[in-house]
């Protein structure tokens, strides 16, 4: 992982939305990481929408893509296990475009390229690889769903081609084949409870005989259907 985009190898070789230079990285709080990522994508189209109301500095924001979000019933504390409806609160914010795209190995890369050729950006649901050696990379074991907001692609031949993205509030060079095959191997999300924790609106997994001040389920999601082998184009 780089924290800064300019010290992934290759950078300048790396084609690049032109949507990607107004582009904040983003550090989730609790599984709101598809929040995080579209409220990116949308203030780099010029919203000023927040991801979510807590922890903001701005004590007069009244809004947010999360509150959205649990209004349409796509979430209960941030969670996007859908990539249709990620696209739906998309287009409930202004970006009429956005569409859910199925995709596999034969066209993974290439609405990627496509996207980004045409100055767009790309969500793409992955697992996230949570090991020290191999942190924010994509991972095989179908485990650990996550959003990743992809900037640009490197293609100099295919055994080489990378897809730069952002999520944990850092800069990453996956390597596409690796990136598409976590894309399409998700295990099923099983329900479980997740608690609210301090005073910036942290949620944490609840742990068994701990009181807290709020907790919420987030029920069963099969994500091979609704999350496996799709990517959002806005």
């Amino acid at each position: 992982m780089y924290p800064n985009i300019v010290n992934v190898p290759n950078y300048v070789h790396y084609t690049r939305s032109a949507k990607a230079q107004h582009i904040n990285t983003f550090a989730q709080r609790g599984p709101t990481c598809g929040i995080y990522a579209l409220a990116a994508v949308l203030q780099a189209y010029g919203s000023a929408i927040l991801a979510t109301k807590d922890h903001h500095q701005n004590a007069q924001a009244n809004f947010s893509l999360r509150q959205k979000a649990k209004e349409l019933g796509f979430t209960t504390i941030g969670e996007l296990f859908n990539a249709e409806q990620v696209a739906t609160l998309a287009q409930k914010i202004g970006r009429v475009g956005a569409r859910a795209v199925s995709v596999g190995s034969v066209n993974f890369f290439a609405e990627i390229k496509k996207a980004i050729d045409q100055n767009k950006l790309v969500m793409i649901p992955f697992c996230v690889d949570d090991t020290p050696q191999n942190a924010g990379y994509p991972a095989q074991h179908g485990n650990n769903a996550h959003w990743c907001l992809a900037l640009g692609y490197y293609a100099p031949n295919l055994p080489g081609r990378k897809v730069l993205v952002t999520h944990w509030d850092n800069y990453f060079d996956f390597d596409a084949a690796a990136l598409q095959t976590s894309n399409g191997t998700m295990n099923t999300f099983a329900q479980s409870d997740w608690a609210k924790v301090g005073d910036i609106g942290t949620y944490e997994a609840a742990a068994p005989n701990r009181v807290y001040r709020k907790t919420s389920t987030i029920p069963t999601a099969n994500l091979q259907v609704s999350l496996a082998k799709k990517i959002v184009v806005i």
